[in-house]
């Protein structure tokens, strides 16, 4: 399949660990038991963001920063990414990955590569979750060069900027732009953190359920 590469990935970087002078490795158990509590969470921000509550949007980013986000130092170990890789499973979703902006689209366009957990549009193919936060999700044009954002980029300046982790009085050019793309009663943002919890809460169950 085509995402055993990914669960070979995630089994080579997240399963030794990083020994650090002063710490205790966890058990499994125990580390389970922080996924089962960080996903009761994120139900818990989904339900209330679908109420109303669009206030708790930076606390659901802070808990899928802690699941999924991975900029490449060893000392980054996301707890969804590492307890997938320990019972070697992998991730499956779908999402729409392959349209890319044409030469005449806006000088920044907004892709939302449609994720979700079942197949709702023919464009869905079946990846794994490192793929869609890999893909791009932003896509803009400054003074005359293309920059790309992934989904991975989003979480991470949206968690880190916006409360989550903590608050600055200064945020990413992406992440400004985003949180401007404003429909009725929300953002392009806080949509695309919003399914990147969904993905997570669901993702989530799915490992807790694998467990022996």
């Amino acid at each position: 399949a085509a995402w055993a590469q990914w669960v070979q990935w995630r089994r080579a970087r997240f399963c030794a660990g990083v020994e650090r002078k002063g710490r205790i490795k966890k058990d499994i158990d125990t580390q389970m038991g922080e996924l089962r509590d960080i996903i009761i969470t994120i139900g818990e921000h989904i339900s209330a963001i679908e109420t109303g509550r669009r206030y708790v949007v930076p606390q659901l980013a802070a808990s899928i920063r802690t699941l999924v986000y991975w900029n490449g130092r060893k000392s980054y170990n996301p707890l969804l990414l590492r307890m997938a890789a320990h019972l070697e499973l992998p991730l499956p979703m779908y999402a729409g990955l392959k349209r890319n902006p044409m030469p005449g689209e806006p000088q920044a366009w907004v892709k939302s590569n449609w994720p979700s957990m079942e197949r709702e549009a023919p464009v869905q193919e079946l990846v794994d979750l490192q793929e869609w936060l890999q893909a791009d999700v932003l896509i803009r044009r400054v003074a005359g060069q293309v920059r790309h954002y992934s989904a991975n980029d989003v979480i991470h300046a949206f968690a880190s900027t916006a409360g989550g982790g903590h608050s600055d009085d200064s945020e990413p050019v992406e992440g400004a732009y985003l949180r401007s793309l404003r429909t009725a009663e929300t953002n392009a943002m806080s949509e695309m953190i919003l399914e990147a919890g969904s993905l997570c809460f669901s993702l989530g169950q799915y490992i807790l359920a694998n467990v022996k």
